[in-house]
């Protein structure tokens, strides 16, 4: 399920909605065990929207092409339940 909010939380930086961003894990609650990388990675959209609060539009537009990149080059694959299986979800293009 966390799968999800990676790209979430990076489509908000990149809108510059960074307030939200922070928060995006927050959606969560306490429904659900984070895995461990899931909790670093949400610890770093933390960290680096207080990053990107100092520098100019134009430096700050310069410093996120690579996440641009990224996130138009990522796929969220879902795959439903099929019978077999329960629905999982995964990153491909990363």
């Amino acid at each position: 399920m966390t799968a999800a909010y990676f790209g979430y939380a990076v489509s908000l930086i990149l809108a510059d909605r960074l307030d939200a961003a922070q928060l995006a894990w927050s959606g969560l609650g306490g429904a659900a065990v984070l895995p461990t990388t899931s909790l670093a990675f949400a610890r770093q959209v933390y960290e680096l929207a207080d990053a990107l609060r100092g520098p100019a539009d134009h430096d700050r537009w310069e410093m996120l092409a690579p996440l641009r990149e990224w996130i138009v080059t990522a796929r969220l694959r879902v795959e439903f339940f099929d019978g077999h299986g329960s629905v999982r979800m995964h990153w491909e293009e990363l």
